[in-house]
């Protein structure tokens, strides 16, 4: 039995093409030289800047909907899944940085590396999701022990102070309260994934929005991707946060996107090396770009998932399995 959320994995895959999408057209738009090529690129750049605050969204809607008693379980389970795959991939790209032919300093140079955060550019996210994971457990408490009202005026009142700021943006000016605890860019985001989720099946969200949200999230797309006020992006997301049912796929299609799901974060920390290999590769991307723009999308996700599917049987669930475990058996674990 799929015991996992259809709908939030859908959002997760979505997001995850969007990821891609940031740096695999952002290395290969100087190529676009017709204007409808650089018509494309433009519209694809906003959508693509959907995806990581998409991604932090979910992380909310899932972390701060639960309680935690273990405090250290908590922890310890969080580092586990997210730090034994970063670490392991971070080794990848150590050594196409590094190089094969300095192996006395590799070792150096991975925990430097590491712990000071310059992997690799894209690795942004894992160390403030990692953050995010520290404060959880406490917003979770905060949370629950706030009334649907109470969440209502902090969520409202962030989002208030974020479309004032963006709005007087456009005139060149800046609201003067414009940065308090819960509306920097990526807390926000994430406390948005669970107050809009708790909000809407409470009755605090308008219920007129969620009844045609599909045109409304489509018309704050398109006015987002004309004005780039990142007020409209984020009331999209918001819409997009409570779990749906409109969408349905058949048993095989829950598999594949079950499977994609569970492999978009090991998808997230390869992507980028798989970006740069077909980079070195093909360099012919003038002709037909308008084509291969898009087709870029799932010629990445397609090599990156054979990849990590491998990685991960090889290595990275064997070791999270020994680590919880005690032993190198992977069923279950991921």
């Amino acid at each position: 039995m799929n015991r996992r959320n259809l709908y939030y994995d859908k959002l997760r895959i979505m997001a995850m093409l969007m990821v891609i999408g940031v740096h695999a057209v952002g290395s290969i738009k100087d190529y676009a030289v017709s204007t409808f090529a650089q018509a494309e690129v433009y519209i694809l750049d906003a959508l693509n800047t959907f995806g990581v605050p998409l991604f932090f969204a979910l992380s909310g809607v899932f972390l701060l909907s639960r309680t935690y008693e273990d405090l250290w379980g908590f922890y310890k389970k969080r580092l586990i899944k997210v730090g034994i795959p970063f670490l392991i991939y971070a080794s990848l790209y150590v050594v196409c940085d590094v190089g094969i032919d300095k192996p006395l300093l590799l070792p150096w140079m991975y925990l430097v590396k590491v712990f000071t955060g310059n992997v690799h550019g894209t690795f942004w996210f894992i160390y403030a999701i990692l953050g995010l994971y520290l404060a959880t457990p406490f917003l979770s408490k905060m949370f629950k022990n706030m009334t649907d009202k109470e969440v209502a005026v902090l969520f409202y009142g962030c989002f208030a102070v974020n479309a004032l700021n963006d709005l007087l943006s456009i005139v060149n000016y800046q609201f003067g309260v414009n940065n308090v605890i819960f509306n920097s860019a990526n807390v926000f985001m994430f406390i948005c994934g669970y107050c809009s989720r708790r909000l809407k099946k409470n009755g605090l969200l308008p219920e007129t929005f969620y009844r045609y949200r599909v045109i409304c999230i489509t018309i704050l797309m398109i006015l987002y991707v004309v004005t780039r006020v990142a007020s409209f992006q984020s009331a999209a997301i918001i819409l997009l946060m409570p779990d749906s049912t409109v969408l349905k796929v058949n048993e095989k299609g829950c598999r594949i996107i079950d499977f994609l799901a569970g492999k978009s974060y090991s998808i997230y920390l390869l992507h980028a090396a798989v970006i740069s290999l077909i980079l070195k590769l093909y360099d012919n991307w003038t002709d037909l770009f308008e084509i291969k723009v898009v087709m870029i999308y799932p010629v990445v996700l397609i090599i990156t998932v054979i990849v990590v599917d491998i990685v991960d049987f090889l290595i990275t669930d064997r070791v999270v399995a020994f680590i919880e475990t005690g032993n190198v058996r992977r069923d279950g674990i991921i």
